[in-house]
């Protein structure tokens, strides 16, 4: 994760890499499949006031690819 100290403040951005579209969906099943994954999104999604989610297609040099 990363955080910003300019602009909007307490903002947490996340990047995951994944290798295409199904591997995402793939692996975000998996995590739905796991014993206390909904315990911790129940417990963590009050916590958010605003969500955002973009596919982003990295750069050549990018290390997150």
């Amino acid at each position: 994760g990363f955080f910003t100290h300019i602009g909007e403040q307490n903002v947490v951005h996340h990047l995951w890499g994944y290798k295409d579209l199904q591997t995402r969906k793939e692996t975000r099943e998996m995590a739905w499949s796991k014993p206390g994954w909904d315990e911790c999104v129940a417990y963590t999604v009050p916590l958010i006031r605003q969500m955002k989610s973009r596919i982003l297609i990295p750069t050549p040099f990018s290390p997150v690819q």
